[in-house]
C-alpha cells in the first residue's frame, strides 16, 4: 500500500476514534503510527513533504481537547494547506472526514482502516524479511546452512500462509459473537466437562488436590511451575505427576477422533533414568512389590510402565532432550508434529524449561529472556487446551535459608518461602505462571519427608491452611500415594491422623 494511503487512514481513523472519544482505540492508533517505517532515502521529496505534513497534523489532533467544537475546521484548514496541489488527495482524505450515521459505522470504519494498514504493514515486513532470509539460501552452500535456518524460513512462509488463506491466527484462541448464540455452546459444553470431577486431573496425593482447589487437581489450559532446590525433588515428583495423570484420570478429549495423549520430556535426566524411575513407581504403587531393574525380564519392565498408562486409554511419549539445542520453536514444532499424526496432548511435562538455549530470545537479561520463554510457552500451551508442568530451581537465597534451618525447621523449609519468588535467574516468572507449587524433601536424623505447599495459585486459590503439607517417605516404597484411601499427609509434625481423618492442625502458621 502507498505510505501516502496508508498516513491518510491512519489520519482519518484517528479523527472518528476523536470524536467517539475512544481512549483505546486512540492508543492503539498512536502505537501504530509509531511502528511505521521512516521513509526510503530515494523518496522523491515532494512526497516526503506531504508525509511529514499528515504526521504533523496527526500529532496536533491528537493534542486538542476532545470536546472542540472547533477541531474540523481548523483540521481542514490544515489539509488545504499542505494539499493544494494535491486535489485528489485532499479528496480522499476530506471523504474519512465526513459525519458517519452512527457509533456502531463510525467503530466499523476504524476498525477497517486498523486491519487495513496493519495488513499492508505486515505483508511489507514479511517481504523485507523473506528477501533478507532467502539470500543466504542463494549465495551460501547449503552444507554452510544451519537446522534453524531452514526452520526459521518455514516459519516465516508458514505464517504468510496462515495470514492468507484465513486460517485461524495465533493470538486468537477462541471467538464467539451474540449475533451466533450457538458458537458459545461448544466452549460452554468444554468448560463444564473439564470442570468436572472427570476432568480434573487428579494426582496420586489428596494433599496436592486439596491444595490445588477450587480446581482439586491439574486443569488443562493452566501453565504449573514446581520450584525445588537442587537434587530435592524436581524430577521424583515430576515422575509421580506423570504416573499419577496415567494411574488415576480417565482421558477427556476436546475431540474424540484424537488419541489422548501424555508427553514428558526431560532435558536434564537420561531416558534410562527415567525408565527405571518409572518401573520403580510402577511396582510400589501398581504391583506394591519392590523392583529389582537389573534383574527385570525386560518385556515384563516394559509392560509394567505401559500398563499404568493403557488401562484408562493413555498414549504415553517420553523424550530426552538435549538441553543446549532445544528451544521454543523446536519445542513447538515437536507438539505441532504430534498433533498432525492425530494426538490431542493433554498433560507436558517439561523437565525443566530453564535449560533451554535463550540465547537468540529477544531481552536485554537473561532474566528478561527467560520470562518471555514462559509467557510464549504458556500461551502456546493454553491455546491448545495443554496441562503443562515444569520444573524450576530456587534460588540461592532459599538455599541460604535452608543452611540457617536444623533439621526439624527444614521440614517447614517450602512453606515459608512459598510465595516469596526466590527463583533461580528470574523472579519474574512466577507472574507468568498460573500456580507455583513448592516441594522439598527434607531429610532428618529420624526419617525422609516429602513436604510441599502452593505458592501462588492465579484465581481465588486454596483455604491458607491447605497449602502446606508432609508426607513420610517410606525407606524402601517412598512416596505412597493416598489418593484412593485415608489420608497420609500431615500439616505439621505434631499432628496426628486418625481413622476419621486429620486433627486440627496446630502449626500450621
Amino acid at each position: 500500500m502507498n505510505d501516502l494511503l496508508l498516513l491518510v487512514k491512519l489520519l482519518t481513523a484517528m479523527y472518528q476514534a476523536k470524536k467517539l472519544k475512544d481512549l483505546n482505540l486512540l492508543t492503539e492508533l498512536s502505537e501504530i503510527l509509531e511502528e511505521l517505517p521512516s521513509s526510503p532515502p530515494d523518496v522523491l521529496t515532494q512526497n516526503r513533504a506531504l508525509r511529514d505534513s499528515i504526521k504533523a497534523t496527526i500529532h496536533w489532533l491528537l493534542s486538542q481537547e476532545d470536546d472542540d467544537p472547533l477541531i474540523k475546521l481548523l483540521l481542514t484548514q490544515r489539509i488545504a494547506l499542505f494539499t493544494r496541489q494535491e486535489e485528489s488527495l485532499k479528496d480522499v482524505i476530506e471523504m474519512g472526514l465526513e459525519d458517519l450515521p452512527n457509533e456502531e459505522y463510525a467503530r466499523k470504519f476504524i476498525y477497517r482502516q486498523i486491519s487495513e494498514i496493519r495488513l499492508s504493514t505486515e505483508s511489507e515486513d514479511f517481504q523485507k524479511k523473506f528477501k533478507q532470509k532467502i539470500k543466504d539460501f542463494f549465495y551460501k552452500e547449503h552444507s554452510e546452512l544451519k537446522r534453524e535456518d531452514w526452520a526459521n524460513l518455514m516459519d516465516l512462509i508458514q505464517e504468510k500462509v496462515n495470514s492468507s488463506f484465513g486460517e485461524r491466527q495465533s493470538e486468537v484462541v477462541m471467538s464467539v459473537n451474540t449475533s451466533d448464540p450457538s458458537s458459545f455452546m461448544g466452549i460452554i459444553d468444554m468448560a463444564k466437562k473439564e470442570n468436572s470431577k472427570e476432568g480434573i486431573i487428579k494426582s496420586g496425593l489428596q494433599a496436592l488436590n486439596l491444595g490445588l482447589n477450587p480446581d482439586g487437581g491439574f486443569k488443562r489450559g493452566k501453565f504449573y511451575m514446581v520450584e525445588a532446590l537442587t537434587n530435592r525433588g524436581k524430577s521424583f515428583i515430576m515422575a509421580h505427576f506423570l504416573y499419577s495423570v496415567g494411574k488415576y484420570n480417565t482421558p477427556q478429549l476436546r475431540d474424540p477422533a484424537k488419541i489422548p495423549t501424555i508427553l514428558f520430556e526431560s532435558a536434564e535426566d537420561t531416558m534410562d533414568l527415567i525408565i527405571q524411575r518409572m518401573y520403580k513407581l510402577a511396582c510400589s504403587i501398581n504391583l506394591n512389590s519392590v523392583d529389582d531393574f537389573q534383574v527385570a525380564d525386560n518385556k515384563d519392565i516394559v509392560t509394567a510402565i505401559a500398563d499404568c498408562f493403557r488401562e484408562k486409554g493413555w498414549y504415553l511419549v517420553m523424550n530426552q532432550i538435549e538441553a543446549y539445542k532445544d528451544n521454543m520453536t523446536n519445542m513447538f514444532a515437536r507438539v505441532r508434529k504430534l498433533e498432525l499424526q492425530g494426538h490431542e496432548i493433554i498433560f507436558y511435562g517439561y523437565d525443566y524449561l530453564a535449560l533451554q538455549n535463550i540465547d537468540k530470545v529477544p531481552g536485554e537479561t537473561k532474566s528478561d529472556k527467560l520470562q518471555l520463554v514462559y509467557r510464549r510457552v504458556r500461551s502456546f500451551t493454553t491455546a491448545r487446551g495443554i496441562c503443562f508442568v515444569t520444573p524450576h530451581q530456587l534460588s540461592p537465597a532459599a538455599k541460604g535459608l535452608l543452611k540457617e534451618m536444623d533439621d526439624e525447621s527444614e521440614v517447614y523449609f517450602i512453606r515459608e518461602v512459598a510465595g516469596k519468588s526466590m527463583t533461580e535467574t528470574s523472579t519474574k516468572i512466577t507472574n507468568e505462571v498460573d500456580c507455583v507449587i513448592g516441594i522439598h524433601i527434607a531429610k532428618t536424623p529420624q526419617k525422609n519427608y516429602l513436604t510441599g505447599g502452593i505458592g501462588k495459585m492465579r484465581g481465588e486459590g486454596c483455604l491458607p491452611e491447605e497449602r502446606f503439607f508432609i508426607y513420610d517417605l517410606d525407606p524402601v516404597h517412598g512416596l505412597k500415594h493416598d489418593i484412593d484411601g485415608k489420608a497420609m499427609f500431615r500439616r505439621s509434625l505434631q499432628q496426628k491422623i486418625t481413622d476419621n481423618g486429620l486433627e486440627n492442625d496446630v502449626d500450621f502458621m
